[in-house]
């Protein structure tokens, strides 16, 4: 679909899921799979007060709560730049979902930590509503870290907290969930409230 728009590849993409029946939905935390994701609810399980949302490359941004329809998507394989099919898809899921952005996220949670783990494409995916948003935290310095590996350049470096592979054996992790075990560490150290 070389000479599609976000905008019409999104309303395709959302009529196709309308048209699968509603209880094949299944919950966000019963969704995902493997290691990165098991380290995530082992997180939640773990954190008090913490809530965990998903960067949805298919539907947005995903509270682990909410019932969705089982799909597969990326931000990699897009014909145009994920941050624009980021915007379309904050524009299609306005009032569908609990937030339907970060940005609306951190202004209803002003004083909430956030800690959003991503690899480099989903974080540049983001970086415009992560931006937006911060505007409404107290202090953004201190509420906001971004984890993702030294592929990403962009706005959000200050914030940022880049993942080496120097860091797998002080994390017991591996490269597929060393974001997300940095993360862990990290809500650790500050202590969600």
């Amino acid at each position: 679909m070389p000479n599609t728009t976000p905008k019409l590849l999104i309303e395709t993409w959302l009529s196709k899921l309308r048209s699968y029946p509603p209880e094949r939905a299944v919950s966000v935390i019963d969704l995902y799979r493997g290691a990165h994701w098991s380290c995530a609810k082992e997180i939640l399980k773990t954190t008090p007060n913490l809530d965990l949302w998903v960067i949805s490359a298919g539907m947005g941004l995903l509270h682990c709560s909410e019932k969705v329809i089982p799909y597969e998507a990326t931000f990699s394989k897009l014909p145009f730049a994920p941050s624009s099919w980021w915007e379309t898809l904050i524009e299609a899921t306005q009032g569908v979902r609990r937030s339907s952005s970060i940005a609306q996220l951190m202004q209803t949670y002003p004083g909430d930590n956030y800690v959003i783990s991503g690899s480099p494409v989903y974080v540049a995916a983001v970086e415009r509503d992560i931006t937006a948003g911060m505007a409404s935290l107290i202090n953004p310095l201190a509420q906001l870290t971004v984890i993702t590996s030294g592929g990403y350049k962009g706005m959000l470096e200050p914030y940022l907290v880049r993942s080496h592979a120097g860091m797998l054996n002080s994390l017991n992790a591996n490269m597929v969930c060393l974001n997300i075990k940095l993360a862990r560490s990290i809500i650790q150290n500050i202590g969600c409230s």
